[in-house]
Order: C-alpha cells, then sequence, then structure tokens
C-alpha cells in the first residue's frame, strides 16, 4: 500500500533497528521498484540491501520481520506499512 506515514515514524523505526530485536542476513536483494526517475537510465543503481531484522511487540505477541530495504521503501516509493505496525513503532 502506498501512503503517508506519521512526521515521527521513520525517527523512531530507526531507533527501533538500531536498538532491538536481532539481525539475519538473507542475501543480496535489489529494489524491484527503483524504476524511472530512480532507475539506472537515468545514472541511479538499484538500491540494495540484505538485512532483516525481527521486533517483538511483547504486548501483542507479534513478531514484525522487517527487511532493512523498508526505509528506502518508505522514503523513495512512499509505501505504508500496515496500521498495526505504525502503532507498534509509534507506541515506543
Amino acid at each position: 500500500e502506498r501512503g503517508e506515514v506519521p512526521k515521527d515514524f521513520l525517527v523512531k523505526l530507526r531507533l527501533l533497528w538500531n536498538e532491538g530485536g536481532y539481525t539475519m542476513t538473507l542475501g543480496i536483494h535489489e529494489c524491484e521498484f527503483c524504476e524511472g526517475p530512480f532507475g539506472p537510465e537515468n545514472g541511479s543503481t538499484r538500491a540494495k540491501s540484505s538485512s532483516e531484522k525481527v521486533l517483538v511487540d511483547k504486548e501483542n505477541k507479534i513478531d514484525y520481520h522487517i527487511p532493512e530495504m523498508i526505509f528506502h521503501y518508505i522514503e523513495i516509493h512512499n509505501f505504508k506499512p500496515s496500521d498495526d505496525f505504525i502503532k507498534f513503532v509509534m507506541g515506543n
């Protein structure tokens, strides 16, 4: 889904990413949406990452498996995570 996230969402998500959960390497992944103004035809390369972190919502007993690319998807491609995930991040 595309849409806006709350103003401080990315700041709070970065804090959670840096302090909590555990990280796994999943192999190289290139952004499948990097085309048009962000794509190689304009001198840009596709964003790449291979990490995932698991963030645990103990209150609701949910493990969120979050790719490091989530920051890229939100900032560049206007991706909007689920409302439940947004509530979890904003509540921390």
